[in-house]
């Protein structure tokens, strides 16, 4: 692979992991300045500028319906990098913006749940549910209508961005050309993830198998 080649790839995994931050803070109804993938410094690639959180929000104090389904909704979006770049076939968990939403997301669901065991359970399930709402068709095609805008233009205010999501979504919904392509990738993403499972799942008994013999 050449430099180039490298370059272009990671540019398109930035964009796809920026995009999917800010297609979920659409989708959550979670307020947002603008997305960019123009880094900052040495660990920001790119970033999703959100207008923080009310003064009501208060999960160190309160623990309400109100505070857990805002807990939730903030989670999600930071898994929505990685679960875009994931569906896009660009994951990279080495990297730094991926270390950075982590933190922050472990920081948000201890408040709901400390216990280490019942944390992770709470996490990979908010984590497959980011994964599920991002990877529905309509909310793909955000997804990519937002890459495609950023790839080219670097940085996109808030009323441009809700603007291609929007778009996106109508050319979903009304053009059979674009929506069998989103289909179609979408299709190829839900095979190799059920072939990944299958394999895990054949090396897993036959590690038990491994161990039932020995």
């Amino acid at each position: 692979m050449t430099d180039a080649t490298m370059e272009e790839r990671e540019s398109k995994r930035i964009a796809y992991h920026e995009a999917g931050h800010a297609v979920m803070c659409y989708r959550q109804h979670v307020a947002f300045r603008h997305v960019t993938i123009v880094p900052e410094g040495d660990v920001s690639l790119g970033h999703v500028a959100t207008t923080g959180y009310p003064a009501s929000f208060q999960p160190d104090i309160n623990e309400d319906a109100k505070t857990r389904d805002r807990v939730e909704r903030e989670v999600m979006i930071f898994f929505a990098g990685a679960a875009a770049e994931e569906i896009a076939g660009l994951y990279d968990p080495e990297l730094a913006g991926e270390w950075a939403d982590n933190h922050a997301l472990i920081d948000l669901a201890s408040y709901v749940s400390s216990e280490t065991e019942e944390l992770e359970a709470y996490l990979a399930w908010l984590r497959l549910r980011t994964r599920n709402i991002l990877s529905a068709a309509y909310l793909w095609s955000a997804v990519e209508g937002l890459v495609t805008a950023l790839l080219a233009e670097k940085t996109i205010k808030v009323r441009r961005a809700r603007a291609i999501i929007r778009a996106s979504i109508a050319a979903y919904v009304q053009d059979e050309q674009h929506r069998a392509k989103i289909d179609a990738s979408l299709a190829s993403y839900f095979q190799k993830e059920a072939e990944r499972e299958r394999a895990a799942f054949e090396d897993a008994s036959a590690a038990l198998k491994a161990n039932a013999l020995a």
